[in-house]
């Protein structure tokens, strides 16, 4: 089996690149491989501006993607290894595919603390199907610990009400990914705050948006939490303590007080129904390769979203910019870099 093209990956990123692709050479052949039977797919998008773009995210069976764009060929299978000398990939239903061009889209998984491994009671939140989990944990819970500092642990502590809630974090100030530290004592003032049940939002950007909330593996988009509801069932509402330059030491099981027990590298001992672990994400990298890496274990690729292999580019969560960032960009793995850098790969390998 060959094909011109060969994208790994059913999320935004790989089915952007692939339909990108599919647009601009109708006569070139796509294999997209994607290990879900549903892929992630942008639909309703609206060019607003010049760089600005509104769309939202759809879950598809693949077969609506192939009647679309006839070219386009998906197989529902794991990628197990990358032979760049002789342009070919293996899967694990034991295919071997030959391409012109490679595109890795394969996207992240969540980067959870060691402890996650004993103790169910350590939610990692990353993907749609997480967060259902995460919801039903916490209807029942009273007292929880968030470990990380990013986008998703910042949103869970606005979203949530009703609850007692320890911040754990190894920076300076809150939500350090995003403020600066004069910013960040502006936001802590309003921790504690429950959220208002109005339907007054201010919006400063667009919003991105799924038809519903399905089963699968995707990661989640921008504005994931927008429509849930994250209540626990504490009195008197919400109360954060944050936990400053701190990480987690170890976790064991209370037995007499039925909850985790966290010690804190500061020496602080923590009590808590459940833990969250919002510490980032790792690179989806469970197939044989020899691809340079960065010091996180993301692919790097340079400004042309090429790798360190010849004919082989990434996209997506699975990838680090390796190039010098414009004055007021940073990469962020959410859906609406995932879509641009698909997009971005499929005209750099097409060359135009």
């Amino acid at each position: 089996m060959e094909a011109n093209f060969v994208v790994i990956g059913g999320g935004i990123a790989g089915v952007s690149c692939a339909e990108t692709l599919s647009i601009l050479d109708s006569k070139c052949s796509v294999i997209l491989i994607s290990e879900s039977a549903l892929i992630k797919t942008a639909v309703n998008i609206l060019a607003v501006t010049k760089t600005l773009t509104s769309f939202e995210v759809k879950e598809d069976a693949f077969e609506n993607l192939c009647s679309k764009f006839p070219n386009i060929r998906i197989i529902h299978d794991i990628l197990l290894k990358v032979n760049s000398e002789v342009h070919t990939i293996e899967t694990k239903s034991h295919l071997i595919i030959k391409y012109d061009y490679l595109c890795i889209c394969t996207g992240a998984f969540p980067k959870l603390i060691p402890q996650a491994t004993i103790y169910p009671e350590i939610i990692g939140i990353r993907d749609t199907d997480s967060v259902e989990i995460l919801i039903e944990k916490l209807s029942k819970t009273r007292k929880i610990a968030i470990v990380g500092n990013g986008g998703i642990a910042t949103e869970l502590i606005y979203q949530i009400k009703n609850m007692e809630i320890h911040w754990i974090i190894k920076d300076k100030h809150i939500s350090s990914t995003f403020v600066d530290p004069g910013a960040a004592e502006f936001f802590e003032s309003a921790l504690s705050r429950d959220k208002k049940d109005d339907n007054v939002h201010v919006s400063k950007r667009m919003r991105y948006s799924e038809y519903s909330m399905p089963k699968s593996g995707a990661a989640l988009g921008p504005d994931w939490y927008r429509n849930l509801c994250i209540t626990g069932i504490k009195t008197g509402g919400k109360e954060v303590v944050v936990h400053y330059e701190t990480e987690v030491q170890c976790v064991n099981k209370n037995i007499d007080m039925e909850c985790l027990e966290i010690m804190l590298t500061s020496g602080k001992k923590i009590n808590c129904d459940a833990i969250i672990s919002a510490t980032g994400v790792k690179a989806n990298l469970g197939f044989t390769h020899n691809l340079e890496l960065t010091e996180e274990g993301f692919i790097k690729v340079d400004e042309f979203m090429k790798t360190s292999l010849k004919d082989v580019y990434a996209a997506g969560d699975v990838c680090s910019a390796d190039w010098e960032p414009a004055k007021h960009w940073f990469q962020m793995k959410l859906w609406t870099q995932a879509r641009q850098m698909g997009c971005y790969a499929a005209k750099c390998m097409l060359g135009v």
